[in-house]
């Protein structure tokens, strides 16, 4: 995924850190976590979303 910083406009670079994943701005230095993932709101170390559970269930 390639994004914008919302601040500045710039291009932002991934800073992949597991869970802890997010966009950079390399002008401003804001970070962003938006587009990583599926978008709902998880808290980490929470349950899982079901419908994600499921995508992964029927991969496997």
């Amino acid at each position: 995924m390639i994004c914008n910083c919302p601040h500045c406009g710039a291009l932002m670079v991934q800073s992949e850190q597991g869970i802890d994943s997010r966009c950079v701005c390399p002008e401003c230095r804001h970070e962003c976590d938006a587009c990583i993932g599926s978008g709902k709101a998880m808290e980490k170390g929470g349950p899982v979303p079901l419908d994600i559970l499921l995508t992964y269930d029927r991969e496997a």
